[in-house]
């Protein structure tokens, strides 16, 4: 599948109020690390603001982003996880996210403006479609009839965030190249190149439920939360159904994925997670394991073992590496022709480094 930055996903973040925090690798809490949308994008330098919520804080061709914006979507993505930060965590959380919403701000105005130039329009069926494909990611149990009506940004709103992904993605199909022709001397270049990281990791799929603990937590706190968990690994253990239990009792954000973590390789996770998820008899109800979060009843639903890319994998790597360069590239150029104005506290980013690499 190719690389392509996903507005209707975007879109689909803004709606369900789907936030991660950005944790080092090995230092990621299940559930809730991950890869940022604008990713397309260098960060933009950003102070924590205490502005006037009047103050522009970054404007392009004459469409302006407000500090009172930038905070009100930056409280309403932070939300799912602030409870289970630290306050430094949390502080460093409100940073990224903030600048995250200057960074999209920024490529969705480019875009958008790129697109209305180019007269592209949305038809019914485009709109249709979009509204499928946003099904398709909903969490498990939820509607969009419920979104709608639960969604703080509204639906006439919802409807201009979908319309505006719709007309992105239409740019990108006319500006960059949907397949790619990838010769035999790239292919044997990139192989000579990266031979010694020519494996793919050990993964595991993998779901949980989690108990949190808190740092100010008694250890009686602790001992009543154990309790917890035992009890829920012991229904488990028993056939309990681990989507409605993980619904009931699990503190992580998968819970609405049935505790669903995906796949994932050893660093992803904290070591004490990753040494049980990666010991487990496939299907097992593992143990209860402790780690700083708290405590995890884990089941492993598919052990992968490391193996060799195959060529059909290094190609389609290359062809990813393409668009994403020539996304990229688009976007400088979009830039260069822009008027864009920077706020205070607020430094434009870097040009964008665009080198050939595993970066899929």
């Amino acid at each position: 599948m190719t690389r392509k930055i996903m507005f209707l996903l975007m879109a689909l973040s803004l709606i369900v109020g789907c936030s991660k925090e950005n944790n080092k690798a090995g230092e990621t809490a299940p559930g809730s690390g991950g890869a940022d949308i604008s990713s397309i994008l260098p960060e933009t330098g950003m102070d924590s603001p205490g502005l006037d919520p009047t103050t522009v804080l970054v404007e392009v061709d004459g469409a302006k982003l407000t500090a009172a914006d930038t905070e009100l979507e930056l409280e309403y993505r932070i939300a799912s996880i602030k409870d289970r930060l630290t306050p430094d965590r949390l502080a460093a959380a409100r940073d990224q996210v903030r600048r995250t919403i200057v960074e999209q701000f920024i490529m969705k105005q480019l875009l958008l403006n790129e697109a209305n130039r180019l007269d592209i329009t949305v038809t019914k069926e485009d709109e249709e479609k979009a509204f499928e494909q946003i099904k398709d990611n909903l969490p498990p149990g939820m509607t969009l009839e419920q979104v709608i009506k639960e969604s703080p940004i509204g639906e006439e709103r919802m409807h201009e965030e979908v319309i505006t992904g719709i007309k992105i993605n239409k740019l990108f199909e006319q500006r960059i190249p949907s397949e790619e022709i990838i010769s035999e001397e790239e292919i044997a270049s990139f192989h000579e190149q990266y031979k010694d990281s020519m494996t793919s990791p050990e993964t595991v799929h993998a779901r949980h439920i989690l108990v949190s603990i808190q740092a100010d937590d008694t250890e009686e706190t602790k001992a009543e939360k154990r309790k917890i968990a035992e009890m829920v690994q012991n229904e488990l253990v028993n056939g309990g159904d681990f989507t409605e239990l993980a619904n009931q009792y699990s503190d992580c954000p998968s819970k609405e994925k049935g505790g669903d973590l995906g796949t994932f390789p050893r660093d992803r996770m904290v070591e004490e997670f990753s040494e049980a998820a990666f010991s487990q008899e496939v299907n097992a109800i593992g143990p209860i394991v402790e780690t700083k979060y708290g405590y995890h009843i884990i089941q492993t639903l598919e052990h992968n073992e490391a193996e060799n890319f195959s060529r059909e994998h290094i190609e389609e790597l290359l062809k990813n590496n393409k668009q994403q360069v020539a996304m990229r590239e688009f976007i400088e150029d979009l830039k260069s022709k822009a008027k864009i104005n920077y706020g205070p506290g607020v430094m434009p980013p870097p040009p964008i480094n665009m080198p050939m690499g595993m970066d899929n």
